[in-house]
């Protein structure tokens, strides 16, 4: 046999063997290819090599099931709780949910809150209140790689607390408060509250007040104390924090405790206890007197920095309502409680000659008003204008008439 065809018989059966040691390989096998060839041909190639083919890596995993969008559980103030259906492959280990929020109201300049957790609903602390945030899921494993995010879920927030709380004006008794309404996540906006709590009196009841406008007006209050004033939001999603607190100071207490310290023809000076007034500066103290004897009369006022006041101007005879404000920076509180002050009688009037006899003499009068006080005595005085020296002489009656004794006969 010639050399060609002895190697062409080697070459015959050395394919007759790969082909049996292929079919013997089973699929997922790694299979090392290596050229044949005689004695001869294969010192004269390089040294055989080997390539490696298997299959698909699990990360790599495109038939992860779609996961559907969360959804809201609840909200608060800073947070939200969100749950979920995840859908997870058989065989897969290791799961984790990711949920995700990106806070879409800021665009790019956004934050984003992750968490991660093992059970079917999540809480997302740390979100921004009045923002819009869109939140997805995302299934991982250890074993089968990763989901991709799911459709989002447009997540609003509670609104922003409001801001800028500011004093309009305060009043006896009540104030209006306004404030600046912030972001509130697109949703509507229900109402607003406003919360005042007595820091001078604790145990006094808190005041709050529900509107839908930008101010409220706070009734109630009790005059001469501090109040903390704060202001929520509420929407369709939940209410804001509150916001930061307002120092509002009331008009001063009404001063109290009037009195009489005396009384003369025509003035009296009245005292009075002043109260407290918030802390605030007091600048005046006003008194005013009333006439209700003659209503027509005018009235009297007189404006002190001291604790009493002295009332010129009366008429003497009527019956006066006495009232004080006190003023301090902030406004002017509610007059006091009336006081009724009583003025001296009225000077008698009508004086005539009953009789005249040697050395005496019977004077009468009319009485006047008296301010509804009780009438003690008259007291008639006669003075000698002839004689200037000589003794003044008097006499003391309760009755309308009055018998002068020891005149000088002949003298005025």
């Amino acid at each position: 046999m010639s050399t060609h065809g002895a190697q062409g018989t080697s070459q015959g059966r050395g394919r007759t063997r790969a082909r049996a040691a292929i079919a013997a390989i089973g699929a997922g096998t790694t299979i090392v290819a290596m050229a044949i060839g005689t004695a001869a041909t294969a010192s004269a190639m390089p040294a055989p090599t080997a390539t490696t083919s298997s299959v698909a890596s699990p990360a790599a995993n495109t038939s992860f099931p779609t996961q559907g969008a969360p959804y809201v559980v609840s909200q608060g103030i800073g947070t939200a709780r969100v749950a979920y259906f995840p859908q997870v492959p058989a065989g897969a280990t290791g799961v984790h949910y990711v949920v995700t929020a990106t806070d879409v109201s800021r665009g790019p300049k956004g934050s984003t809150v992750t968490t991660t957790t093992t059970s079917n609903a999540a809480t997302l602390d740390g979100l921004v209140d009045g923002e819009v945030y869109d939140v997805t899921l995302t299934v991982t494993t250890d074993n089968m790689g990763s989901s991709a995010p799911s459709n989002p879920l447009t997540l609003r927030t509670v609104p922003a607390s409001p801001n800028g709380l500011s004093v309009a004006w305060v009043k006896p008794g009540e104030a209006r408060v306004a404030y600046y309404p912030q972001r509130y996540a697109g949703a509507q906006v229900l109402h607003y509250t406003v919360t005042a709590t007595d820091v001078t009196d604790p145990s006094a009841p808190v005041i709050t007040e529900t509107t839908r406008s930008n101010s409220a007006k706070l009734t109630g209050l009790i005059d001469g104390d501090v109040y903390q004033v704060t202001a929520t939001t509420t929407s369709t999603v939940g209410t804001s924090a509150p916001s930061k607190p307002l120092t509002l100071r009331t008009v001063p207490a009404s001063p109290g405790g009037l009195y009489t310290s005396w009384v003369k023809p025509g003035e009296a000076r009245v005292g009075y206890f002043p109260q407290r007034s918030a802390g605030a500066d007091i600048v005046n103290y006003t008194m005013t007197a009333t006439d209700v004897t003659d209503p027509s009369a005018p009235v009297i006022t007189k404006t002190t920095r001291s604790n009493s006041a002295v009332l010129t101007g009366l008429i003497d005879g009527d019956v006066y309502h006495v009232t004080v404000t006190a003023t301090s920076t902030v406004g002017t509180s509610a007059p006091s409680t009336t006081y009724t002050l009583r003025t001296v009688p009225a000077a008698p009037g009508g004086l005539s000659v009953a009789w005249t006899k040697p050395g005496e003499a019977r004077i009468a009068y009319y009485p006047q008003r008296s301010a509804g006080a009780e009438i003690l005595n008259y007291t008639l005085t006669a003075t000698d204008v002839t004689d200037a020296s000589a003794p003044v002489i008097t006499a003391t009656t309760r009755s309308n008439s009055a018998v002068l004794t020891g005149l000088v006969d002949g003298h005025d």
